[in-house]
């Protein structure tokens, strides 16, 4: 688990940004077969996979692909509920 917290630090604020963006793109979308949903579901797992080869699995190589995409998911979700909690901007 601690491998798994140190491997999530390493993806910056901006790829975590864009991560939540399409997530959001994807799972909230009100047709989730439309093309603006497929589409951002692929750039988001392209995103993940790119962060896990340059990143994970060179530093942390115990961790498995699978687990590095599921403690992405939930840092996004995390991170998505953060920013819906904040006061809107006037």
């Amino acid at each position: 688990m601690e491998e798994r917290d140190d491997a999530s630090r390493s993806i910056s604020r901006a790829n975590l940004n864009r991560l939540a963006e399409l997530l959001d793109q994807f799972e909230n979308a009100l047709d989730p077969d439309s093309t603006s949903a497929k589409e951002a579901e692929a750039e988001f797992n392209h995103l993940v996979d790119a962060l896990f080869t340059s990143v994970v699995q060179q530093n942390y190589p115990d961790i498995k692909f699978g687990a590095f995409r599921a403690h992405v998911r939930l840092n996004c979700l995390r991170f998505l509920a953060k920013e819906r909690q904040k006061p809107a901007s006037t």
